[in-house]
């Protein structure tokens, strides 16, 4: 137990630490301010019993950028006043806890408190601060009540006035001049400028809205020395960290428009923030736009593509309509970048199936050839290395043997028909390019060949098979949904059949190593579309049957196996050399 005159001790301390709540709470009831460090000398368990002190513990928490801090506090505050029936401090504790909610994106909540609080608001019953007012104009969107924010702000800067909360009116300025610019006027910007200016003299709380106002219309009149002068001037040491961090976008943005070469501290200052804050999504999303613009200004496009998709992520999470139209404009300016480029591009052209090219979305087959020995040629420069070839193997691969002259002719007037038609069809000029005796199809009009990229997937395929099956397995599945018959309308030439029947068995290749693949992590069910795709592509293929059928009855599926083999032995004659089953099954049980 514990001695009579400690406890005695313990109560006066007890006494005086209730006695400096009630004086807190008066004062805060009173309109007045009480710092943070007042607030600290109390300690936590008495405080915890007063939800005045907690609402303003998690206000401080909140402005400092301890959100989920501020959160747990604020609920703790909200729930003390549920249970006095205290409702228009309970309302602006609920507004703070909604605007704690939508900094850290968990939206569904925010959105069940702002409804609560919108039907209050128009019930008036109970008085409601502009605190409720600023959290409503904050989540509009969230009501399905995008563009009413300045209802709302309106409202909310009248309520503050009445109320006589300089800090309210203040943050709300701040919101309007950097959450909200684009929004603005600049008549709108020096009405806020005015304001300030005329309540500074008495409140010293205004010196920063003044200079972000004034800073803010310099920049207005393009005048960006005299913005950044001011801007950097701007005392942020009592502002909310989110405001703080904007106010040093702002800076960051003007600086760059005012062509400050050295902005490295100031860079510094803003992954720092970027770092500290890092559970605020809308405050990340404002950096990450400025690191996205930065990036694209100094032409690092996978590090803004990085960026880019980041930012989609995180507006799914926040479902901000600005954040989304901002995400709007950059796709739309990235597509008309991206079209722009491809009208420079040349052509994408597939040999799988029928020739097909495509450019900027559009795409034409059944060219007109002048005579199909243009088509011939084009293919067969298209299939060479640096889409180029020596004369003279051109000559000997089209036109067989003959008379030089005769063979120089007929090549001079099938090269100018190709030149015709690529240029009436497809608007490629030049097209072709003839120097020291080798002809070639002019690269800048390619822009991509499947043929090339079909190889380009085996090759790669081909390096990992051995120590990285499954990375070499994603390159063989993409070559393997490329493939399709090679130039399906030419049925006439030999070296187009021998150059099929090549892609034929490299395809073949590449479909044994997948179902091979499959079968050896246990997905039989992949493994046969493999291989029934495999004997689709080469039906007398012996090999492919005898693997088949190994398969099948390694996995208990006798009856299957004697099917495929039944196949086989109408295809080929027990002469020729078919498997027996019987021997199959035989071996492999």
């Amino acid at each position: 137990m514990k001695p009579l005159d400690f406890i005695d001790i313990e109560q006066k301390h007890d006494t005086n630490y209730e006695n400096m709540v009630f004086h807190i709470e008066s004062v805060i009831m009173a309109g007045s301010k009480v710092s943070g460090d007042e607030l600290a000398q109390i300690p936590a368990a008495i405080a915890q019993k007063s939800p005045l002190l907690l609402k303003l513990q998690g206000e401080l928490l909140m402005r400092r950028g301890a959100l989920v801090e501020a959160k747990e506090v604020l609920l703790s505050a909200v729930q003390g006043f549920a249970r006095q029936t205290f409702q228009s401090q309970m309302l602006d504790a609920l507004a703070q806890l909604a605007m704690v909610n939508l900094s850290l994106a968990e939206w569904q909540d925010a959105k069940t408190i702002l409804r609560f609080l919108k039907e209050e608001w128009l019930r008036k019953e109970s008085p409601t601060s502009g605190r409720v007012l600023q959290a409503l104009a904050w989540g509009s969107y969230l009501l399905n009540e995008a563009g009413h924010e300045e209802t709302y702000f309106r409202e909310a800067w009248e309520q503050f006035k009445q109320e006589g909360d300089s800090q309210g009116v203040v943050d709300l300025c701040l919101d309007l001049l950097l959450s909200w610019r684009s929004e603005m006027s600049e008549q709108e910007r020096r009405k806020i400028y005015y304001y300030a200016e005329q309540k500074m003299n008495l409140d010293p709380l205004y010196l920063p809205v003044h200079n972000m106002a004034l800073g803010l219309l310099s920049a207005d009149q393009l005048r960006w020395g005299d913005a950044t002068a001011i801007l950097d001037g701007v005392d942020t040491s009592q502002m909310s960290y989110y405001h703080a961090v904007l106010c040093l976008i702002q800076r960051f943005e003007v600086r760059m428009k005012a062509n400050w070469k050295d902005e490295r501290a100031l860079w510094d200052e803003l992954n720092r923030a970027q770092l500290t804050f890092g559970c605020d999504l809308n405050l990340q999303f404002q950096l990450g736009m400025l690191h996205y613009t930065q990036a694209e200004s100094r032409g690092q496009a996978e590090l803004a593509e990085a960026v880019l998709y980041k930012l989609m992520a995180w507006q799914e999470l926040t479902r901000s309509p600005n954040q989304a139209e901002w995400l709007k404009q950059i796709h739309m300016k990235r597509e008309a970048h991206n079209v722009a480029n491809e009208q420079r591009d040349g052509w994408e052209i597939r040999c799988f199936g029928n020739m097909t090219f495509t450019r900027v979305g559009v795409e034409f087959k059944g060219l007109k050839w002048k005579r199909k020995k243009s088509l011939e040629l084009f293919l067969y420069l298209l299939i060479q290395p640096d889409y180029s070839a020596p004369k003279e193997h051109i000559m000997e691969m089209l036109l067989g043997q003959g008379y030089a002259d005769k063979m120089n002719n007929q090549l001079y007037v099938i090269l100018h028909q190709l030149k015709q038609t690529l240029k009436q069809e497809l608007q490629i000029d030049p097209a072709i390019i003839i120097k020291d005796g080798i002809i070639r199809l002019h690269k800048g009009q390619i822009k991509s060949l499947d043929l090339e990229q079909y190889q380009s997937y085996i090759h790669e395929g081909d390096q990992h098979w051995s120590e990285k099956p499954a990375l070499a397995v994603s390159y063989y599945e993409q070559a393997y949904v490329m493939y399709g018959e090679f130039m399906s309308e030419i049925r006439y030439l030999d070296w187009v059949d021998a150059y099929r029947e090549t892609l034929q068995h490299t395809q073949v290749v590449i479909i044994r190593k997948l179902a091979s693949y499959y079968k050896g992590i246990g997905q039989h069910e992949q493994a046969e579309v493999y291989f029934n795709r495999w004997l689709e592509l080469n039906p007398t293929d012996e090999e492919g049957f005898q693997e088949y059928v190994v398969h099948l009855i390694a996995t208990g599926r006798k009856q299957e196996a004697k099917r495929v083999q039944r196949k086989w032995d109408k295809l080929v004659s027990e002469e020729q050399g078919a498997t027996d089953f019987t021997e199959l099954e035989e071996r492999f049980l």
